[in-house]
């Protein structure tokens, strides 16, 4: 049975419709595919430090000949390591003369003199000089090694691990100092009174280091509200996360 010329021409348009619907589907789904393969954004990640401090010793002997000159070095334990101060504390253990008793130690002879040339590799070297004695409060050496880090939000990160470490990779390599170090011990008796310069052994001495760094704390992540809920305050509302140590 053959068609009508109308009936072709209906037959022809259905085609036409289902070719245009199909196309339309296809672009529609590839759409969606590409939209849902970018990334989500509004996430935050806030990155915070804590500050630390710590201390260590190294001993040493001196005579009246010689230097001490054992370096040192300060880790901040995968940090970031900001300052170094160092200070000494020895006593001179032979002096003669008579004591005024209203000024104590002001008639001492023979006190001994400690210098010490503390050198930052790479850096700056600073000197200590003590006579007699020395404490904490007694010429302290500060050096400084790293400005302190401060706290970030990270907005291009997929994770928290991410955003640790795009903050981590700002600071390579500073969490550690190498120190050089010359002390020596200038005695205070004299060669004209030999049995007391003879008598002189030297002075034991304790170099203290107390030394600050920073290590991260808190991350504190922020993600945006479903999208449905997005439109009823403009999209500027966030829930908030605690992530707690790090």
């Amino acid at each position: 049975m053959s068609l009508k010329k109308t009936d072709k021409i209906i037959a022809i348009i259905g085609v036409l419709i289902l070719i245009i619907a199909g196309i339309g589907i296809f672009l529609y789904v590839g759409t969606e595919e590409a939209t849902s393969s970018e990334p989500t954004e509004g996430n935050m990640y806030e990155v915070t430090w804590e500050r630390h401090t710590a201390t260590m010793q190294q001993t040493g002997t001196l005579g009246k000949k010689g230097a001490y000159t054992e370096p040192f070095d300060v880790s901040a334990q995968g940090g970031v390591l900001t300052n170094v101060v160092v200070y000494f504390v020895w006593k001179d253990t032979k002096t003669y003369g008579l004591k005024d008793k209203v000024n104590v130690g002001l008639r001492k002879k023979g006190q001994d003199t400690l210098t010490a040339v503390i050198t930052l590799v790479g850096g700056e070297a600073q000197t200590h000089k003590s006579v007699g004695s020395a404490d904490n409060t007694t010429d302290p050496k500060m050096f400084t090694i790293n400005s302190a880090p401060q706290d970030e939000e990270i907005t291009d990160a997929s994770s928290i691990e991410e955003a640790k470490q795009i903050v981590m990779d700002k600071y390579p390599n500073k969490d550690k100092a190498s120190f050089e170090t010359k002390i020596t011990l200038k005695v205070g008796e004299k060669l004209l009174r030999p049995l007391k310069y003879m008598m002189e052994q030297g002075d034991k001495f304790t170099m203290n280091i107390e030394y600050t760094y920073y290590t991260l704390g808190e991350v504190s992540f922020e993600s945006p509200p479903p999208e449905e809920q997005a439109g009823t305050d403009g999209g500027e509302s966030y829930y908030q996360q605690s992530l707690g140590e790090i």
